[in-house]
């Protein structure tokens, strides 16, 4: 992907590792990621590079919608703190 290479946290993993993924296919994915690389945090994939439709995704499956969503801000300031780097 164009401006790579990236690093997913392992926060991120799991969470699109638990996405339904409705399509079934790696093309899905694809997209998400590079929809991803959109919204990095110094090359970091982080859940606030989630695309809102996963989280919407994740809400239809769990019932609820993860709190950090609401705010892309607090979740940045939260993955950039328990990564241990400075801004």
């Amino acid at each position: 992907m164009d401006g790579g290479p990236y690093e997913i946290t392992r926060p991120t993993l799991d969470i699109l590792a638990s996405a339904p993924w409705t399509n079934g296919n790696v093309r899905e994915l694809r997209n998400c990621l590079r929809a991803m690389t959109e919204l990095h945090v110094n090359k970091q994939l982080t859940p606030a590079s989630i695309p809102n439709y996963i989280w919407k995704e994740l809400d239809s499956v769990e019932g609820e919608a993860p709190e950090d969503t609401s705010d892309l801000d607090d979740v940045e300031e939260k993955t950039v703190s328990s990564s241990g780097q400075v801004r």
